[in-house]
């Protein structure tokens, strides 16, 4: 790093990180090497906030034999790197504080992500492009410590958040054409969205265009089953649905009784929750009359952010669909929660159902990520609060 004008420097983290310095760009990696690279951005990220050398160590020198010298001397070369950027000590880039270091807010380097952690929704809905040339790809694309990995589903989710919420103002304000180009830019961000998805073809279905609609659906069912052996569900897929059957002709009697008698699929019924509500009093009222065991089965997805668990759920909801039996019954109760109707001849069947829906999902996210919780309690009469 080189040059000696002060001015306003530029980092990009969003995709490779990059050094923007007068027009021109450079990887930071090829600068400073990829674990300063790594210290830099870490130090960026977290700008104005003193990182201690407990947790500093923590995440870059876990297994040294020395930590406090390879911190140490870390400081030191990004410091020496860094000096040519700054023209007085007050410009620093890295300052020591109490047990800890910080990037200053007085140097002269903006990211991209302070800009997008000050854009509002008003301002981006003026000019929406504004967004598509900044963010592209992944946070920090090519690295893949885990420290980063929460962050960048936490930074996803934000930008996401921030997409939304323009094309809810662009709605508003009866832009369809803007709606649809910032909500497609989205779904590149997070193509199995059922929000996004859901806005873009409630989009494409106001405007008539719905051959766009059916079409892109069948798209992004194909690349999810493809990707995930699962169908994928959700409003979307019943506002498809509800289109789909408006454009069908009429049936006969006997037509609908072929259709109805058909072979059943096999696989687990999902349903709203006011269905959910009715079928789980139909289920109360059969255990007591049938001598039927039925379990009503909680399950709460958590993850290390809340986009990652939501998105974990959509894909459990397809695992449910799929690993259960035509005769259990579920729904989505929140964001990161389903709510299971199980047959089963006993209590310990639960935990092992739990157990297989576990590992299937674990198979995508692993347990570091995303775990499944579950509560689990026998349909009877209300009097009783026997609980598995």
């Amino acid at each position: 790093m080189g040059g000696n004008q002060v001015e306003r420097y530029f980092i990009k983290l969003w995709g490779v990180p990059t050094l923007q310095e007068n027009g021109q760009s450079r990887a930071l990696s090829e600068i400073l090497g990829k674990q300063l690279t790594e210290l830099l951005c870490y130090f960026l990220i977290h700008r104005g906030e003193l990182v201690s050398h407990e947790r500093l160590i923590e995440l870059f020198w876990p297994e040294s034999v020395n930590p406090q010298n390879a911190l140490k001397f870390a400081i030191h070369r990004l410091r020496k790197c860094t000096q040519a950027y700054a023209e007085t000590k007050d410009q620093e880039w890295i300052v020591t504080g109490s047990r800890g270091y910080l990037f200053s807010l007085q140097a002269p380097v903006d990211s991209d992500l302070h800009q997008l952690d000050i854009l509002k929704p008003e301002a981006l809905a003026e000019k929406p492009e504004w967004i598509e040339t900044r963010v592209r790809g992944e946070l920090m694309a090519g690295y893949s410590s885990l420290w980063i990995l929460p962050l960048r589903e936490f930074w996803k989710e934000k930008v996401i958040t921030l997409a939304q919420d323009t094309a809810a103002l662009l709605e508003q304000n009866g832009k369809s054409e803007a709606v649809l180009r910032i909500t497609q830019w989205a779904l590149a961000l997070d193509p199995y969205s059922d929000d996004l998805n859901y806005r873009y073809l409630s989009e494409l279905v106001k405007a008539k265009e719905y051959n766009r609609a059916l079409k892109h659906f069948d798209q992004i069912y194909e690349r999810f089953y493809h990707e995930f052996g699962v169908e994928f569900e959700g409003r979307s897929k019943s506002l498809i649905y509800f289109l789909s059957s408006e454009r069908e002709s009429t049936h006969t009697i006997q037509e609908l009784i072929e259709e109805m008698n058909a072979q059943e699929d096999g696989t687990a019924f999902f349903c709203e929750q006011p269905v959910f509500r009715k079928l789980y009093q139909a289920r109360m009222r059969e255990s007591r009359r049938l001598d039927i065991n039925s379990y009503l089965l909680v399950l709460d997805v958590q993850g290390v952010s809340a986009e990652l668990a939501n998105q974990a759920t959509d894909v459990l909801i397809q695992i449910v669909k799929n690993q259960l039996r035509s005769c259990d019954i579920f729904t989505r109760t929140a964001a990161c929660q389903l709510a299971v109707m199980l047959m089963l001849s006993a209590e310990q069947d639960v935990h092992k159902v739990v157990k297989r829906l576990s590992q299937r999902l674990n198979h995508k996210y692993p347990t570091t990520q995303v775990r499944i919780y579950y509560h689990a309690q026998k349909i009877e009469q209300p009097s009783s609060t026997s609980a598995v």
